[in-house]
């Protein structure tokens, strides 16, 4: 099996958010996932907004547990927005609007 960034990028940032739903992230843990989201993914794509919001944030509350647990989980949720399939018929807008 060939390596895949993006899905390199997606295991990071589910670690990240575990670690820090568990208090237990680093500033270069978050630096290492930004700067790999960076390179690897286009900057109007919503997975490396939700990456780079989410480490806006932590630098800003990287000292109270209760909000890096709060906004890991929401990392881990954008994680798994990530994971879910495009629909073959997402263009359709009579469809899906």
């Amino acid at each position: 099996m060939a390596f895949n960034p993006i899905l390199a990028i997606r295991f990071s940032a589910f670690a990240v958010g575990m670690m820090a739903q568990t208090n237990q992230l680093s500033k270069s843990d978050v630096d290492e996932l930004l700067a790999k989201a960076s390179k690897q993914l286009d900057a109007d794509n919503q997975f490396l907004q939700a990456i780079a919001g989410f480490a806006l944030l932590f630098q800003a509350n990287r000292f109270d547990a209760t909000y890096l647990a709060s906004i890991g989980a929401d990392l881990v949720r954008a994680v798994q927005v990530e994971m879910l399939p495009n629909a073959p018929d997402a263009h359709r807008v009579d469809i899906h609007g």
